[in-house]
């Protein structure tokens, strides 16, 4: 069985200008996704890192922590791990020279001198826990993944409908059969 090379007319055949043309993606359309996916990117990292200098954040040492609990200068404190920050009632100078309002240090193992002092300055004191929660192991390790692959696929169809017309049209030829009955090859 033989194939006729239908490309000469496939060449010459002009458009319909009856047919309307669909309208083309705007440049900045494409651009669109990446730079939001960016810009939520930067504001996370922003999130997670903080912002020292917007909420005068500054480190003290675990001395100047102690001194400042037994003053009556802590308001509260967040212990987490190995390391506590909390807010000052009157604010001080740490030993770079910057002005601490809310505050940010690392704690040694033993802790037994701060909690003595935190309690005797009546400091609200909360500790938090280090677990992450069981939703966002569910997130990151089972929807992401499934939800990017969704993604791919329906990519791939929508590509697939561009090119050939139809979501569905694979494997559909737009080759004719040929006849020796009726022969598509004349000479003149």
């Amino acid at each position: 069985m033989q194939f006729p090379n239908d490309d000469e007319k496939n060449r010459t055949k002009k458009p319909d200008p009856n047919t309307p043309t669909p309208p083309e993606q705007p440049d900045w359309q494409r651009w669109m996704l990446p730079v939001t996916i960016a810009i939520l990117i930067t504001w996370m990292v922003i999130q997670m890192l903080g912002s020292g200098s917007m909420n005068n954040r500054g480190t003290i040492t675990f001395s100047q922590l102690i001194d400042q609990a037994r003053n009556g200068n802590v308001a509260e404190i967040s212990i987490r791990d190995q390391t506590a920050s909390g807010r000052l009632v009157r604010p001080i100078d740490n030993a770079s020279g910057q002005t601490v309002s809310n505050f940010s240090t690392n704690l040694p193992a033993d802790q037994a001198h701060l909690q003595e002092a935190l309690l005797e300055a009546g400091v609200s004191v909360n500790y938090e826990s280090t677990e992450t929660s069981p939703l966002l192991f569910i997130l990151i390790n089972f929807l992401i993944p499934f939800g990017l692959i969704i993604g791919l696929f329906m990519w791939v169809m929508r590509r697939a409908q561009r090119q050939m017309g139809s979501t569905m049209n694979f494997g559909r030829t737009q080759a004719r059969e040929y006849s020796v009955e009726r022969p598509q090859v004349t000479f003149k």
